[in-house]
């Protein structure tokens, strides 16, 4: 792999450029070993041509440490181009890098022919393995000098890529590698992610064919997420008390309690509405059993029940009171509340859990609760922005919770974090485990398990384009909860409507907790008419077909689509699917034995089955075997084995 890297600051000439390339207006590697024109850039930075020791390959080093008479080290490398470039020559400017310790962001400079200077940061920073930093020429902001007109340089002749450590004057030292230094007229194709471990599958009750590691090929076949269908009913609710001001994100947490027959929501609200509004806050009072806490900001955390999801109540309690009034309103000063019933919990006063962020952003809070209404003083668990929808779950695998939120990192993009505890108490350092480019950020994403994987409902803020403003939601899978696949990246699983001015035209966000009912999947989200902004926002429903999260269909209708599973135990006596399969669709199912021959055959599908026997397997009980699906017009979902 080709690798380029920015980082706290060198400073170098290139004597060898190539231009007028088709793809690439300029780029350089170092991987021939020439050396030339590099210079340290800041500080006590040396930069030398040098062997990358994990990869045994050249690459462009530099070392410098963070003593610095500012409050902070910029350190990286200057490239000297010997023709100007102009900034309408390309769109994207990106390069491979390697650092060996944590820094706070990655910076790029364009300097023109007159000295003046245009800027961007970027991050997060990976740190100890080779990275592509990525950013769009347009996102370039004037930074100092005499400003030319119309904002913009015509000529490039300097390119700075630098990091900014953390701190100034510790005496640390870092080393940088950087390669593929490239600006390009097209986006580069994505790095490859984490790999996901596609070792020998276990057994389990129902095999989702979105899980990658079933596949061993699909030929004319690609995987696209299935088809909701939003309630009639919608919206649900919307906001009605002078409480409820902007319920804008609502960052909603639906719990089916089947124990009680009743359904749960806990939602987000701010109490004073829109800046420079009234503040509503001065309003609210503690009731005799709300914690003993100090305010923190106008958010809220609301609760309302429903008999049959569809009619919801909001109770007034006593929790917290609005102008003496009582309200149905139960954490008072969070942000982005994610709340979940804990059914391995044996301590009964924590059988409700909640993680949430603070305000002023930057630290995330939990609490516990015996029945979700009456909450426990909060206490803090970690660093990080936290506004978002925070959200928690048990992870039986790992015998741990993991917490998902957000960091915000420069030049302000929306990434995913992980943290992981065993207690709920202390918890690890979050981690970024997901992220999309500057124009379409992972704003949130609530996770929960499914069929013995995990899925997420990934909120997509796009701040480009025809969607510019607007927040869509998407699907992601992951095996474990800490590597994540993206599905139909750009497919909206809970579309927007069409129609300006529509409940749920401008921002969708899923909730936290799809129900699953026996004939369905309900997803619960929140809708905006406008924009991401301050607004109002309402509850409303979608529906989904038993695992029709995703599923494969035919890439091209006119032949049928083949995929062919990796072995999986054969542990029941009839093979079942579930699939749907339109007017004149069909479905022919295979099994196979581990080197491909055929050992036993469906009937032929020609309508909509959930779990529906395909074929009688019971003289392969307890083998490892195949299964082999050719389709037209259908989308296949998943498969099992009924015992």
């Amino acid at each position: 792999m080709n690798k380029i890297f920015f980082v706290v600051s060198l400073c170098v000439a290139l004597p060898c450029q190539s231009f007028g390339q088709d793809e690439d207006v300029w780029r350089k590697s170092f991987r021939d070993g020439e050396i030339g024109g590099w210079v340290g850039y800041g500080g006590d930075s040396v930069c030398k041509i040098a062997k990358e020791i994990t990869d045994d390959q050249n690459a462009l080093m530099t070392t410098f440490s963070d003593k610095s008479p500012d409050a902070w080290a910029h350190r990286g490398i200057r490239i000297d181009f010997k023709e100007a470039v102009s900034r309408d020559a390309f769109k994207y400017i990106h390069f491979d890098y390697k650092i060996d310790r944590p820094v706070k962001a990655i910076g790029y400079f364009l300097q023109d022919e007159e000295n003046n200077m245009w800027r961007v940061f970027s991050g997060p920073v990976i740190t100890g393995k080779w990275t592509r930093s990525v950013v769009r020429e347009s996102t370039f902001k004037f930074g100092w000098g005499k400003k030319p007109p119309g904002d913009r340089a015509s000529k490039i002749v300097r390119l700075y890529l630098f990091v900014e450590t953390p701190k100034v004057n510790t005496g640390t030292r870092y080393t940088l590698f950087v390669d593929n230094v490239t600006l390009s007229k097209n986006a580069p194709p994505e790095q490859p992610g984490e790999p996901i471990d596609a070792g020998p599958i276990a057994a389990r009750e129902r095999y989702l064919l979105l899980d990658s590691r079933l596949i061993d090929s699909a030929e004319n076949a690609r995987l696209t997420v299935g088809t909701v269908r939003k309630h009639p009913a919608n919206p649900l609710f919307g906001q009605e008390h002078p409480w409820e001001q902007t319920m804008h994100h609502m960052y909603a947490n639906v719990v089916f309690d089947r124990k009680e027959r009743l359904y749960k929501v806990w939602y987000f609200t701010t109490i004073s509405g829109p800046p420079k509004q009234e503040d509503w806050g001065r309003h609210i009072t503690a009731g005799p059993r709300a914690p003993k806490e100090k305010r923190q900001g106008n958010f809220a955390t609301l609760y309302a029940v429903s008999s049959d999801g569809i009619s919801w109540e909001k109770p007034a309690l006593n929790v917290y009171r609005f102008k003496g009034e009582k309200t149905n309103i139960v954490v008072w000063g969070t942000h982005g509340t994610g709340v979940f019933k804990d059914s391995i919990e044996t301590d009964p006063k924590r059988r409700y859990k909640r993680i949430a962020g603070r305000h002023p952003h930057g630290n995330l809070d939990a609490a516990f609760s015996a029945d979700g209404i009456h909450w426990d003083k909060r206490f803090p668990i970690a660093k990080a922005r936290g506004d978002t929808h925070n959200n928690a779950l048990w992870v039986a695998e790992l015998k741990k919770y993991v917490a998902f939120t957000r960091a915000y990192p420069p030049p302000g993009i929306r990434t995913v974090l992980r943290m992981v505890s065993e207690d709920f108490v202390n918890w690890s350092t979050p981690v970024e485990v997901l992220r999309g480019p500057i124009e379409a950020q992972t704003y949130s994403m609530p996770v929960f398990r499914y069929a013995d994987i995990y899925l997420g409902l990934v909120a997509i803020f796009h701040t480009a384009g025809d969607l510019r403003g607007r927040v869509t939601t998407e699907l992601a899978w992951s095996p474990d909860t800490k590597v994540w696949r993206r599905i139909g990246k750009g497919k909206q699983l809970i579309p927007l409507s069409e129609k300006v001015g529509a409940i749920d035209w401008g921002c969708i966000y899923a909730a936290s907790g799809p129900v699953v009912l026996k004939d369905e999947i309900r997803i619960y989200y929140s809708g905006q008419k406008k924009t991401h902004d301050w607004n109002d926002g309402w509850l409303c429903l979608a529906t989904l077909r038993r695992d029709g999260w995703a599923g494969y269909v035919p890439q091209d209708d006119a032949r049928p689509a083949v995929v062919v599973t990796h072995s999986v135990l054969c542990d029941g006596k009839r093979l079942c699917v579930t699939a749907d399969i339109r007017q004149g669709g069909s479905i022919k199912i295979t099994l196979l034995d581990e080197a491909g021959k055929s050992i036993a055959t469906s009937s032929t599908l020609t309508s909509d089955v959930t779990e529906g026997v395909a074929a009688d397997v019971s003289s392969h009980q307890g083998e490892r075997v195949r299964v082999r699906f050719e389709f037209r017009n259908s989308q296949v979902y998943s498969f099992g084995f009924a015992k």
